[in-house]
């Protein structure tokens, strides 16, 4: 995101979601036009945003929709503000993706399902868009990890890298990476703990109308860090311990390292936290009641000034107002955006 950008909402509209574009503004109130609304032949439930690649083509991914209902690849081409479905979920294929898919030098856009595959738990895919071809990378089951969560991540030397919410030694998840070069699927890590995403809540998943995933021990999306770190928001136990903790895993050493215990919360536990880095090396990260940010190399905390841009919308095309952060991100002008279902902020660190 810039100081104009392309956003999309869960809800809203026909409950189904909506696709925004915020419109240059010379103040720091911006307007908000809808540019398409989902009402299930191109997708529902846009959960993951845009990805931008060089082309100037934005893509996205929807939850559900589509022929079969089992979500969708869109693009959306900024020049005529189209949208155009690019794959709908069919059997044997990748089936309700989740998480943004990633953009490569090669031409592909890679990316993970809930569901779909050989085994129906799940694919890691890529998506030519010379050819607007897909294919299955890696079908997830068992040891391996089933359900993956979140988006991939972009490493260095061509790796890519994930989790999954069951499956693994402890049938609580793993850390996975993809060697894109030498097409590889390697098992990192076991997560630990005590298993809270229950095996037959994904069993009637494909029948209920949104999904919110945590596992027992991950509860952030994966950061990658040039220092070869995977940071990310653990909670060790889940059952026991009402607490998280801020950690990281060593690509290079296979191990996990818990850093900073964070402020107890009750509520935000029962939902994934956003985790986003800046080009400072400021981690983010916001719980039901704080918004703050760490550095890496210092573990310094900073409190956080927010700025508020409201959204000029009518309020029931958003759903009801919330004061609870859900979302952050790192915009193209380097600032860092959060927003919940009322409204947009540009968030900086006081020094």
């Amino acid at each position: 995101m810039s100081t104009t950008g392309y956003l999309t909402t869960l809800d809203g509209g026909q409950d189904q979601g909506l696709l925004l574009y915020l419109e240059p503004s010379k103040t720091e109130i911006h307007k908000a036009k809808v540019l398409h609304e989902f009402r299930g032949d191109l997708g529902s439930q846009p959960v993951a945003g845009l990805r931008r690649a060089p082309n100037g083509i934005l893509y996205g991914i929807t939850l559900r929709g589509g022929d079969f209902d089992t979500g969708t690849l869109y693009a959306l081409d900024p020049s005529t503000q189209t949208v155009e479905v690019l794959y709908q979920g069919e059997e044997g294929g990748p089936r309700h993706p989740i998480g943004l898919p990633v953009w490569t030098e090669e031409g592909g856009l890679y990316g993970v399902s809930l569901f779909g595959g050989q085994h129906n738990a799940g694919t890691l895919y890529r998506f030519d868009l010379q050819s607007k071809q897909m294919q299955i990378l890696h079908s997830f089951e068992g040891p391996e990890g089933a359900h993956p969560l979140e988006a991939l991540v972009l490493g260095a030397e061509g790796w890519l890298y994930g989790a999954t919410a069951l499956g693994g030694k402890n049938d609580i998840g793993v850390l996975f990476g993809y060697h894109i070069p030498q097409r590889r699927f390697e098992v990192l890590w076991h997560l630990e703990g005590e298993r809270e995403a229950d095996p037959s809540y994904f069993a009637v998943l494909e029948h209920v109308p949104t999904y919110s995933p945590h596992s027992g021990q991950l509860c952030s999306p994966l950061v990658w860090h040039p220092s070869g770190k995977l940071y990310c928001l653990v909670n060790p136990d889940s059952r026991k311990i009402r607490k998280r903790y801020l950690g990281y895993f060593d690509v290079g050493e296979a191990r996990f390292r818990p850093l900073i215990a964070l402020q107890e919360t009750d509520t935000s536990l029962c939902r994934p936290q956003p985790l986003v880095l800046d080009q400072q090396d400021w981690l983010w990260t916001v719980s039901d009641t704080e918004l703050y940010a760490f550095h890496v190399h210092s573990l310094e905390r900073r409190t956080i000034c927010p700025l508020p841009i409201p959204l000029d919308v009518q309020e029931q095309q958003y759903g009801d107002k919330g004061l609870t952060l859900t979302g952050l991100l790192l915009g193209m002008d380097g600032f860092v955006y959060a927003w919940n279902p009322s409204s947009l902020y540009r968030l900086c660190v006081q020094t």
